[in-house]
C-alpha cells in the first residue's frame, strides 16, 4: 500500500497535509509527496494505490485538480480523495444548485440566469431584498444583499459587462472590506510579491466571473447558520452566528459547539444527500425558511478543520451521538484506505484555528 499526496500551491505542505503525513508515518504506511509540476509525476502515479489532493479554492489549484483527478481515478484506477463525485461541485454554487434541485424541498429558493435580457426581465418578479452570490468564494466574501431593483440592475451591469474577480467584490456591502485586517493584508501582499518575482499571475483568483447571475431568496430572522459536515458515516454539527449588524455567518468566527443545540433534521438531510450521491465528505450550510424548515444555502467538500476538531463528537448513521477526539484527516484516511483500526498519533496538534 502506497499513498501519494499532492503538495500545496507553493510546492510545500500545510497544516492539513502535515496531518495526513503524521498519521501515515505513525502507522508505518508508505507515502510520497507529489507535484504535477515534476516531470515524473505520471510515472509516480503508477506506483501508488491512493492519491490525496486536498486542494483549495484558488484558481490555480482548481484548474489542476479538475484536470488530473478524473484521469487518475478513471484511467489509472487509483483511488482518490477527493474523488470526482465529491469534488465535482466544489466552489461552484451553480453546480451545487443544479444538483440540490434534484432533492425535494431542501434548497433555498434560487434563480440562475445566463442571459442579460432574461435577468433584467425577471427584476420585477423578485421580492427584495435578494441575495446575490458569485459562484465561487468563501467566508461570505462574494455574497451581498441587493436591497432593491436599482441594486439588482447595478450588479447585472457589472456581471454581464466587465465582470467581477472572486473575493474582489469591493462593494460597500461586501465582507471583503468589512473583514480586512493588517494580518490578512500582509499575508496576501507577501503572496502577490512572491508571484510577481516569479513572473506569475499576481491574482490568486485570476478567473473573472461574468455572464451569469446567481440569486437566492433572502430569509430574514436567521441569527445563525448550521454547518453540518459528513465524513463517511460520521456527522458533525456546529452553529455559526452572524456578524454584528449583518446577515452572513460564514467567516464570522462566532461558533457554538454544543451538539445538543443542532437541529437533528439537518443531520438527517445532510447524511441522506451524502449517501445518495456517494460523497466521501461534504459540509452543508443550513438556515431556516419562514416556517422553520431547514434549507441548504451552500455545500463544500473542503472546510476548516477547527469545527471538526473542537466538536465533542459525532453522530453515526443511526443518528446516535458518540463523544470522541476528532481529526478530519484521520477519518479521511480511515475511509479511503479502508483501515478502521488506523491509529491516531497522540501528539498530533489539533484544535488550531485554520
Amino acid at each position: 500500500m502506497k499513498v501519494g499526496i499532492h503538495r500545496d500551491l507553493n510546492g510545500k505542505t500545510n497544516d492539513k497535509i502535515d496531518k495526513y503525513l503524521s498519521i501515515l508515518d505513525y502507522n508505518k504506511i508508505d507515502f510520497m509527496l507529489m507535484d504535477i509540476n515534476e516531470v515524473n509525476f505520471w510515472n509516480q502515479i503508477k506506483e501508488i494505490d491512493y492519491f490525496i489532493f486536498r486542494y483549495s479554492l484558488y484558481d490555480d489549484q482548481k484548474q489542476i485538480a479538475n484536470d488530473i483527478i478524473p484521469v487518475i481515478e478513471k484511467y489509472y484506477n487509483v483511488k482518490t480523495f477527493p474523488d470526482s463525485n465529491t469534488c465535482w461541485s466544489y466552489d461552484d454554487k451553480i453546480r451545487e444548485t443544479f444538483l440540490l434541485r434534484n432533492e425535494d424541498n431542501v434548497l433555498v429558493d434560487s434563480w440562475i440566469f445566463y442571459d442579460k435580457k432574461n435577468a433584467i426581465d425577471y427584476s420585477s418578479k423578485l421580492l427584495y431584498p435578494v441575495v446575490f452570490k458569485l459562484k465561487g468564494g468563501s467566508r461570505s466574501q462574494n455574497v451581498i444583499l441587493l436591497k432593491n431593483k436599482n441594486d439588482y440592475k447595478r450588479i447585472i451591469k457589472k456581471i454581464f459587462g466587465s465582470g467581477i474577480y472572486s473575493e474582489r467584490m469591493y462593494f460597500k456591502e461586501s465582507t471583503v472590506i468589512k473583514d480586512l485586517s493588517v494580518k490578512k493584508i500582509i499575508k496576501e501582499t507577501a503572496l502577490r510579491v512572491r508571484r510577481f518575482i516569479n513572473d506569475e499571475e499576481t491574482k490568486l483568483y485570476w478567473t473573472k466571473q461574468k455572464n451569469y447571475i446567481l440569486l437566492q431568496k433572502f430569509l430574514p430572522n436567521n441569527t445563525y447558520d448550521t454547518r453540518i459536515t459528513t465524513i463517511g458515516d460520521r456527522i458533525f454539527g456546529v452553529r455559526r452566528f452572524i456578524r454584528d449588524g449583518d446577515f452572513r455567518a460564514s467567516g464570522s468566527g462566532k461558533t457554538d459547539f454544543n451538539y445538543e443545540k443542532v437541529d437533528t433534521r439537518m443531520i438527517e438531510i445532510a447524511y441522506r444527500i451524502s449517501k445518495k450521491y456517494q460523497f466521501q465528505t461534504m459540509a452543508y450550510d443550513f438556515i431556516y425558511d419562514e416556517k422553520k424548515n431547514p434549507k441548504i444555502v451552500e455545500m463544500s467538500y473542503n472546510y476548516p478543520d477547527m469545527p471538526i476538531e473542537k466538536a465533542e463528537g459525532y453522530w453515526d448513521k443511526d443518528f446516535h451521538f458518540h463523544k470522541s477526539k476528532n481529526c478530519a484527516e484521520y477519518y479521511h484516511l480511515v475511509d479511503l484506505l479502508n483501515l478502521p483500526n488506523l491509529k491516531l498519533p497522540g501528539n498530533l496538534i489539533l484544535n488550531k484555528n485554520h
